[in-house]
């Protein structure tokens, strides 16, 4: 945070327009997701479709405005909405703060929720692996969502439920935005990008068309690793008449 300001501090004083992807910054045009916007939608999905009555929140890193902006839209959701918060819980982005996290959250003997949420998808996969080692089913026993539709989220057994960012897009609102400042042109302080809600195995769904995508990312994989095994002795042979 102190190096993204610092250079955001000293562009201002040479007159140079900065944009700041996905974290605001004094002097900076931010560009990036509506945190709050898609905890909502991401609330209203389990209170609305799966009639999730109490949550348990895992937090991001602490000093994240990200992490940040997502647990307070959440609390200011199930305070406005009467859903029971058993606690927020977790420190940073890592799976291994998710899995020992987990592992307090059970030996706590606390009640299961009807979901745990999770700021990030390592977080969510982490908690996923803690709850399957106690016997407890996902989602048959609790449901767990994750954010930032990484590949782990459908990758992984079973498919995470999350938040899908377009970051193509985030990086081309960023240049444009950029260009537009270097054309003198007016900006909001934040530029909102679009976000997707991704209902997966996770929340109990079946999603035919990510389990689609997932094959299709498998097969490509396994055939470039087959290619690069196939190219490795021609390589060889390259390089012993080079060397002679």
């Amino acid at each position: 945070m102190k190096d993204r300001q610092f250079i955001a501090n000293k562009a201002k004083a040479l007159n140079i327009p900065v944009v700041s992807i996905n974290y605001p910054l004094s002097y900076a045009y931010e560009i990036g997701t509506d945190n709050a916007s898609a905890i909502h939608t991401l609330m209203d999905y389990l209170t609305n479709e799966k009639n999730v009555q109490s949550t348990v929140f895992i937090c991001g890193r602490k000093n994240s405005e990200e992490a940040k902006e997502r647990k307070n839209a959440y609390l200011f959701y199930c305070q406005n909405h009467h859903i029971n918060n058993l606690g927020c819980y977790g420190k940073s982005w890592d799976s291994d703060d998710g899995e020992r996290t987990a592992e307090e959250f059970i030996h706590s003997i606390r009640p299961l929720p009807d979901c745990f949420i999770c700021a990030n998808d390592n977080n969510a996969r982490a908690f996923i692996n803690v709850l399957k080692r106690h016997g407890i089913r996902v989602p048959e026993d609790v449901f767990v969502t994750g954010f930032d539709n990484q590949e782990l989220a459908y990758a992984y057994s079973p498919r995470i439920t999350t938040i899908n960012r377009n970051y193509f897009q985030i990086g081309y609102d960023a240049v444009q935005s950029l260009y537009q400042l270097t054309q003198n042109e007016k900006l909001h302080v934040k530029v909102t990008c679009r976000f997707e809600l991704i209902k997966e195995e996770s929340t109990g769904e079946t999603n035919q068309e990510r389990l689609q995508l997932f094959s299709e990312r498998f097969l490509h994989i396994n055939q470039e690793l087959h290619n690069f095994i196939g190219s490795i002795p021609i390589l060889d042979l390259h390089y012993l008449h080079a060397i002679h």
